[in-house]
């Protein structure tokens, strides 16, 4: 004789997966390891550690991608949204030190569609030209 498969979820009063305490639950990463995050990403995306732009991608996005498959639970937007932007920035100035002189920030910038307005291109560059990149 067969016997047939049963949730046992009845069985416990306090249980974690009964459907009136799963609304209950809050995703919510804990700020150690969004401390561990910042810090992996720092090694990651270091201006002098001599490594290509693609192989730090690479390695950036092998990364990224599992943490985001172990942290994609969390419903709260605001808690991945902020540590994507800190990454954007990081990967931004990895480039700004790879690209040393004006010319080639001039024409590596244009090249990604920022306006010429405020890049100049003999090297003068303002804030607003970092700015505009974004």
């Amino acid at each position: 004789m067969r016997r047939r498969a049963r949730s046992r979820s009845h069985t416990h009063a306090n249980s974690s997966a009964s459907p009136s305490n799963r609304a209950q639950v809050n995703g919510r990463i804990a700020p150690k390891a969004l401390t561990r995050f910042k810090d992996r990403i720092r090694e990651l995306t270091q201006r002098t550690r001599g490594v290509s732009a693609d192989q730090m991608i690479g390695t950036l996005h092998r990364y990224l991608t599992g943490w985001r498959g172990y942290f994609g639970f969390c419903e709260t937007p605001s808690v991945l949204q902020r540590p994507d932007e800190w990454v954007r920035r990081r990967v931004r100035c990895f480039f700004w030190k790879q690209w040393k002189r004006g010319r080639t920030r001039f024409r590596e910038l244009t090249a990604r569609g920022v306006s010429r307005g405020p890049c100049r291109p003999d090297g003068g560059f303002s804030a607003r030209c970092m700015e505009t990149e974004q």
